[in-house]
């Protein structure tokens, strides 16, 4: 018996399904409930408080992609051989090389591009229904595309080459959905139970092959369908998946049974959009303020505007769990998490980061970059900057000053002599330079010495043997001891999350490795063919994480979120691109290809479904927000920009005409206590305020926050112009390639924000003159001019453009003398006189960006030991 339950989302079809399921639980027979990964904690939890502790001896609660483990267990034959992704994707690469002359279509210049866009591809095409027999009936058909019929040939020529591949080496090349539908066509591991799957809005052509077996072999199964009556195409998606599913009932003559359960709702904003997102000439009759509309001047301030809301969500009651943050594309996930920490918000993010970007990934592909002769200088400052090394992070810092003010590069670091040139640059050496120097030189013995010896292991031939030099320099450096004390501490502090991500990571990294040598271990490689594969091994996403349990806020992508329990619901982004976002390139099949194939039967979405995907996914998000609705989207600038919303936007605020943008003020907010303070320090652009320049002075002297602001002031700035958004991480520790000045930090050097961002300087481009040294120049001279302002009781913003010229000019040329090696010659000083144009550059710049600066010298009387009650005084005197 098949039991179709359709209805909208918070329609009741969960409870519907649920109540259905505690009768069944009577009968103790057995019961095997499928909900999407994301949802298994959740439906567990439900499950348990329905039916009790003793469900767990015959209710199973799964999901598709562990449910061939769970029938294998009972069956026998998980001891297979399977591909992972790394290992599919390696041997794609080699197959692709082997056949890159045969390619009508396929393009096989970059090895790391073709294994991604080809894997992709055929996984698209697997999932759709188009598998080896359909794949090369297509490309032989007359009915497609010339264009398309030639990469339908290529891919079927290529999977002919990969499976050739497999012989011998692994079990047959089916992935786990496929293997286990063949399986159930002998193992009737569903007999006679009871099957209620939940939550999946469509299926793909693996799992519809599945639901068949299951058909055939189950007592009964419920599926829930996100649809209703009728041919609403808001909800085609979900239709079309009850049709699928009401095809193979009919195939196999399984009786079918409809139901539409309708549990009532609340009558507010939130459910008026729901019922009405394709019918924008009604409108609602009412104002209850269940959706709210934000207009933010930049996607700082956006993320500013979610953070100061949750937070007050949270003082007048709420839960952190019943909070959800999300954007059309998961982009902005490390900017939301940056502003979360410095507001003290618990948050877990679905997005997963580039593997290759992490601190283990980075010392493994640098380090074989480095060993095989790529010893550029600016990837020696990038392994010194990013890799686990075993050296102190003061040594750290020395070699990465060392290397920039000589800007080193080639065989130097591998030589194994010790450096002789001066630390500081061209003047005579000193007794701190002397020392200085004893210190670069057991740094870099530390660092190197290993990398020389996995120099010459890299020689051998095999790729198994190079792959084993890896793991040995890792444990060498000290690596892993190194991450595992990481993850020690992390768990000592309770933070369990961000531990098993840095354990995962370090598998996920060994685990490649594994793949790497399973794939080609007895290839003979050359050692630049050896470093391509480690990269594309490496290459990918970070493994990902099932939500956790605790009382957090869960910030993702709306294509991908299935909230439950919650009640509150931002999205945000809400003037940009679509939902979901389009994606970067159209991959190895175009939309048209896609839809050329979707009208021959093929599960793509197109046409109707595909128009309304936007849509549908806006639904979902409505429809996870049971209390209340925040829309919020940035205008670029301080002007009301109404017109910049999307046309979903535009749609919304003809629903509900009432709804204008509320536009987000960060100095709206009142401290009253230390932590309020500092967020309302950080919520505020630095303008002539007494109140902000007090809580920098008093927070810049005040443990623990110092370094919090420190990390606002350099990785933010209070910047408001659009470009720089994309700077909004923290600063962490001393890197000489992000500073100007010789005192190296941003928490000393006041001026590297200004040559950074607004000046976009270039250092490495006046490498001739010393990089720290002109660093030094450019401070000097900031300072003495401030100095001189302060003293003569002027404002820089008041200056005229031929005073400040003047001045500019008077005290670079002192400045400049102390600054210029002894007997320099005319072509060196030369290049020091281009500097008077750079520090005038950056004065100027300095004027329009704020008429009291921060830099400029602030006395204050007032001394503030606790801001426990204190209330800030605002400009206008409340």
């Amino acid at each position: 018996m098949l039991k179709r339950v359709m209805a909208p989302e918070g329609s009741g079809k969960t409870t519907f399904l649920l109540e259905t399921l505690l009768e069944r639980a009577k009968e103790k027979a057995n019961i095997f409930v499928i909900v999407p990964e994301q949802t298994t904690a959740d439906t567990e939890r439900a499950v348990l408080k329905l039916c009790g502790a003793q469900s767990n001896d015959f209710i199973e609660i799964t999901n598709f992609s562990r449910l061939s483990n769970l029938v294998l267990r009972s069956h026998g034959g998980i001891a297979r051989r399977f591909l992972s992704k790394t290992d599919q994707k390696l041997l794609l690469a080699s197959c692709g090389q082997a056949l890159a002359g045969s390619f009508s279509a396929l393009s096989v210049r970059n090895l790391g591009d073709f294994a991604e866009e080809t894997q992709s591809a055929l996984r698209e095409l697997r999932l759709a229904g188009i598998g080896k027999e359909e794949l090369a009936a297509l490309a032989d058909g007359a009915e497609l595309e010339p264009e398309l019929k030639k990469k339908l040939a290529d891919l079927h020529l290529l999977q002919n080459s990969y499976r050739a591949s497999l012989r011998g080496r692994f079990d047959d090349p089916d992935e786990e959905a496929e293997h286990l539908a063949k399986l159930l066509e002998n193992i009737p591991f569903f007999r006679d139970s009871y099957i209620f799957i939940d939550s999946f809005w469509d299926f793909t052509a693996p799992e519809l092959q599945i639901l068949a077996q299951m058909l055939r072999q189950a007592r009964e199964v419920m599926i829930t369908f996100c649809c209703e009556k009728g041919e609403n195409p808001l909800f085609t998606k979900g239709k079309n998946a009850a049709r699928a599913v009401l095809g193979l009932a009919r195939k196999y003559q399984i009786p079918t049974e409809d139901f539409y359960p309708a549990f009532p709702e609340k009558e507010n904003e939130i459910t008026f959009l729901k019922k009405n997102l394709l019918h924008p000439a009604a409108s609602f009759a009412g104002e209850d303020g269940s959706v709210e509309l934000y207009a933010c001047k930049n996607r700082f301030e956006e993320a500013q505007f979610v953070a100061d809301k949750i937070a007050r969500l949270v003082s007048q009651g709420a839960k952190w769990r019943e909070i959800a943050v999300l954007s059309r594309s998961g982009d902005e996930d490390r900017l939301f998490g940056f502003l979360f920490d410095q507001y003290g918000i618990p948050h877990f993010s679905e997005e997963r980061h580039v593997l290759a970007e992490s601190a283990p990934a980075e010392t493994v592909l640098r380090a074989v970059q480095l060993a095989t002769g790529d010893l550029r200088g600016e990837n020696v400052r990038q392994y010194l900057k990013n890799a686990i090394l075993p050296i102190s992070e003061e040594e750290r810092f020395l070699l990465k000053k060392y290397a920039t003010t000589w800007n080193l590069s080639g065989k130097i670091w591998l030589d194994g002599k010790d450096f002789v040139m001066n630390p500081d640059g061209y003047q005579l050496p000193d007794r701190e330079s002397a020392r200085e120097l004893a210190a670069v030189n057991a740094a870099k013995h530390k660092v190197f010495d290993p990398l020389r010896a996995l120099s010459l292991a890299l020689a051998a031939g095999k790729t198994e043997e190079k792959a084993a030099a890896v793991i040995s320099f890792l444990s060498q450096t000290g690596a892993e001891e190194h991450i595992l004390k990481e993850v020690a501490e992390k768990k000592a502090r309770g933070e369990w999350e961000e531990a098993g991500k840095i354990a995962r990571n370090w598998n996920q990294i060994l685990e490649r490795l594994g793949s790497l040598v399973r794939v080609a271990g007895e290839q003979e490689l050359e050692n630049e063919a050896f470093s391509a594969l480690l990269a594309l091994a490496l290459s990918g996403e970070e493994g990902g994480a099932v939500p956790p349990g605790q009382d957090i806020v869960m910030l993702g992508a709306l294509p991908f979120t299935r909230q439950s329990g919650t009640k509150y619901i931002f999205i945000t982004g809400f003037n940009s691109g679509s939902f979901p976002p389009e994606k970067n390139g159209a991959g190895l099949l175009t939309e048209r290809e896609k839809e050329e194939l979707g009208k021959l039967g093929y599960a793509f979405s197109a046409g109707v479904e595909a128009q309304m995907e936007e849509y549908f996914l806006f639904y979902l998000g409505l429809s996870f927000a049971s209390e209340k609705l925040y829309l919020s989207y940035s205008t670029g600038g301080e002007d009301d920009a109404g017109d910049a919303l999307s046309v979903i936007g535009k749609r919304v605020q003809k629903l509900l005409p009432h709804l204008q943008p509320t536009f987000f003020d960060a100095a709206a907010t009142v401290p009253k206590t230390r932590e309020s303070a500092f967020r309302y320090l950080c919520a505020n652009p630095e303008k002539e305020r007494a109140d902000i320049a007090f809580l920098t002075e008093y927070f810049k002297n005040t443990e623990p926050y110092r370094k919090r602001l420190l990390q606002v002031l350099s990785g933010k700035a209070f910047l408001q112009g659009e470009f720089s958004l994309q700077k909004y991480l923290p600063y962490e520790g001393k890197d000489v390639n992000m500073t100007y000045s010789r005192l190296e930090t941003y928490s000393k050097c006041r001026f590297a924000y200004f040559a950074q961002y607004l000046l976009e300087a270039k250092p490495l481009e006046k490498a001739e003159f010393g990089f720290n040294r002109v660093g030094s120049f450019v401070h000097e001279v900031m300072e003495k001019m401030l100095l001189r302002l302060s003293a003569e009781g002027k404002k820089l913003a008041a200056l005229k453009k031929e005073e400040l010229r003047a001045m500019n000019e008077e005290i670079c040329r002192e400045v400049l003398g102390r600054f210029l090696p002894e007997g320099a010659g005319e072509r060196m000083r030369y290049l020091a006189e281009s500097l008077f144009r750079s520090t005038l550059l950056l004065l100027t710049e300095m004027q329009k960006e704020f008429s009291v600066s921060l830099f400029e010298p602030i006395f204050m009387e007032k001394k503030l030991s606790d801001l426990g009650g204190y209330h800030i005084p605002l400009p206008d005197g409340k």
